[in-house]
């Protein structure tokens, strides 16, 4: 089994002595504290001492004996206890929580405390990892906390340099440790637990160091019951479609040998056939994080914008400096990854986050700055990385949350995602015969439905070999199908409407957007009463940090199969935009699906070359690169039920209908139909 402690002991040798003289600095801060257990503030300091000397504890107990000794029910109670005050239940009364710091503390104090003790929630994972030396310099940083407090008192910008200064002093570490644990196949922590753990024995869920709830172990127990074929058979799928998209895309997959693969707790069984079924392809799976049910979504949605509190232009210039030695030390595991991999799980209830005006919110200079900053990353990091030379792939599963037909609905995904590919790719180039034969598409909706779009069409210059649109099967992403292009964005006008969707993770409903040029001019949605509540709410989690974006993707989904089980299960609402973007016409905001990759060629099965790789924003990267992307691209699905009418429009004004009241029309498409009739 990988031994983190071994992996981690030169870092942290040099910490040792520290550690042991700050922890018994924390005992004393615990008997100072308790002879004035009246004031607001020592609970606090008391509160993060008794945090510090429980997760101490933990680390040095944190081995394969350690969970030996321990049953699952005693496991599981100390797992609980490490996350339960992040549960809704009780997150009104915790430090994570900023309104409640706020109320405690004062707006200023309270918002301090709250990102201090958000920070010392990555406590778990440093003392899962033995990471000594991270645990050290957070406990260095809360004693000074506290002796300046008990010095200097409410001093805010005291305190603020306190709580600031190891973003700047540990901003390199933090950035290179990050690089290091995702594409180092070295660390081998969460790939040698899942290859070498008995599996049946649930207790090896809790050496994860992740928050483990009845999901995770329903999942876990559910998927030790299924027959090895059926497991076999889909990963199998699963290895063939990754090694297919390097195919289909003309790339060498033998050239980078090493796979980041992100499983989801409780489908280790699953995940180690599938390393299996990757090593015959000559790769070696990286695993640096796995997937698990939040505790509480509003705890990071309250914390999104803390950097806030830090957020200059000289910290953009240390950060862009210190990203880039960061990059450059782990460039060779980094151009080695071909890619990732990985499950994506569905089920839980969407979510309706509560906008607390004590949350910190990033000011407009602030906003331009986030952007510069992110631009600038995907600069840096896809010089290294090189996109053109590497692939993806996903595949999504539930889990037990998405009710009580779990198990049934399990099944009925995996049908899904076995799909024939070939027939898809057979049906799908009838839509896309016609589509090239367009200058642009309309799309209307029905019913209440207010959907009015003309989708601009790319012009060929040579039908016979080039096409617009691509011809998706089970590859990069599974299930099947689709078909899409990148719209031209001159030309590109009118409304999208959903009545009810998932993005983000989030919850809108009745968006509407409006666009001019291809560009969101306008837009509002029904969540709250207020419509400036909607806006707010529609720019800070759908276009931000932008004001607005462009439309980066027309595409028709023609998986009708996963829409009627979606519909059949009642589960629409709780599925990825992975199957969603599927099951219907489906219109992304943001950058392409060719971005940073728009010069690399890209063929359809039947050898036409996709020409629709650049719009009028992405070709400025030939100008000036931060112009062209936004580093956004989201999926906003319009199901058939809503879809009154598409049809492609000709240069000579005729149309060709392919969707007429939620049903395929255009001749060909018949089959798409079936599961509407047989479901």
């Amino acid at each position: 089994m990988f031994d983190a402690r071994n992996y981690f002991k030169k870092r942290n040798k040099d910490f040792e002595s520290d550690y042991e003289k700050n922890l018994n600095r924390v005992q004393e801060i615990i008997v100072e504290t308790q002879k004035n257990s009246h004031s607001k503030m020592n609970v606090f300091f008391f509160h993060v001492s008794e945090w510090i000397f429980m997760l101490a504890e933990m680390e040095k107990d944190f081995n394969e004996d350690y969970f030996k000794k321990h049953s699952f029910e005693e496991l599981k109670e100390f797992n609980y206890r490490l996350f339960k005050e992040l549960l809704p239940e009780n997150y009104d009364n915790s430090y994570a929580n900023p309104a409640y710091c706020s109320q405690k503390f004062g707006p200023e104090i309270g918002k301090l405390i709250s990102f201090l003790y958000f920070e010392f929630r990555n406590f778990v994972s440093y003392a899962t990892k033995h990471l000594i030396y991270k645990m050290n310099r957070a406990i260095v940083q809360f004693i000074q906390f506290y002796e300046t407090y008990q010095k200097h008192g409410e001093n805010y910008e005291e305190l603020k340099n306190i709580v600031v200064y190891p973003v700047w002093a540990e901003m390199y570490d933090s950035l290179s440790l990050t690089f290091e644990l995702k594409y180092n196949p070295e660390f081998a922590y969460y790939t040698d637990l899942i290859k070498n753990s008995d599996l049946s024995d649930l207790r090896y869920l809790f050496y994860l160091g992740s928050y483990i709830s009845d999901i995770e172990i329903k999942t876990a127990q559910f998927v030790n019951k299924l027959s090895e074929e059926k497991i076999r058979k889909v990963m199998r799928l699963t290895a063939e479609a990754y090694v297919e998209g390097f195919v289909e895309s003309g790339k060498d997959y033998k050239k980078r040998p090493n796979v980041n693969l992100i499983s989801c707790i409780g489908m280790e069984r699953m995940a180690k056939i599938l390393i299996e079924e990757l090593e015959k392809y000559g790769f070696t799976a990286m695993m640096s994080t796995l997937s698990s049910k939040n505790p509480n979504q509003q705890f990071d949605y309250d914390h999104r914008f803390d950097l806030a509190l830090y957020l200059d232009e000289e910290y953009l210039t240390h950060y862009l400096i210190e990203t880039e030695k960061a990059i450059e030390d782990n460039k060779s595991n980094i151009e080695k990854c071909s890619g990732t991999l990985y499950f994506d799980p569905f089920g839980e209830k969407p979510f309706a986050p509560i906008n607390k005006p004590e949350n910190m919110k990033l000011t407009d200079a602030q906003i331009e700055l986030n952007k510069t900053m992110k631009n600038k990353y995907s600069m840096m990091f896809y010089k290294a990385y090189k996109r053109d030379e590497a692939s993806f792939c996903i595949i999504g599963f539930p889990t037990p949350e998405i009710g009580d037909q779990f198990e049934e609905i399990f099944d009925k995904t995996i049908d899904i995602n076995m799909l024939n590919h070939k027939e898809y790719l057979r049906i799908q180039q009838f839509l896309i015969d016609a589509l090239d034969q367009g200058d642009h598409v309309i799309i209307k909706g029905q019913n209440s439905n207010q959907t009015d779009l003309k989708i601009q069409l790319p012009k060929l210059t040579d039908p016979s070999k080039q096409t617009n649109f691509c011809n998706c099967g089970a590859t990069v992403n599974i299930p099947v199908g689709e078909v899409f292009n990148t719209p031209q964005l001159t030309g590109t006008h009118g409304r999208l409407h959903i009545s009810e969707t998932f993005l983000n993770n989030l919850f809108f409903k009745d968006l509407t957007l409006d666009f001019v040029d291809g560009c969101i001019s306008e837009y509002s949605c029904k969540n709250f009463e207020s419509e400036a509540d909607n806006k707010k709410y529609i720019e800070e989690n759908l276009i931000f940090p932008h004001k607005s974006l462009p439309i980066g993707e027309f595409a028709i989904g023609t998986n009708t199969l996963a829409y009627m089980v979606a519909k059949k299960y009642n589960i629409l609402s709780l599925l990825p935009i992975l199957i969603i973007e599927k099951m219907g016409p489906h219109f992304a905001i943001g950058d392409t699906c060719y971005s940073w990759e728009e010069d690399t060629p890209a063929f359809n099965p039947d050898g036409k070359e996709i020409i629709s790789r650049d719009n009028e924003r992405s070709i400025l990267r030939k100008e000036d690169v931060s112009k062209a992307y936004t580093q956004i691209h989201v999926d906003i699905t319009l199901p058939y039920e809503e879809i009154g009418s598409i049809y492609v429009v000709t240069e000579d004004q005729k149309t060709i209908n392919l969707i007429i009241n939620g049903r395929f029309v255009l001749e060909g498409t018949e089959p798409l139909n079936v599961p509407f009739d047989t479901l």
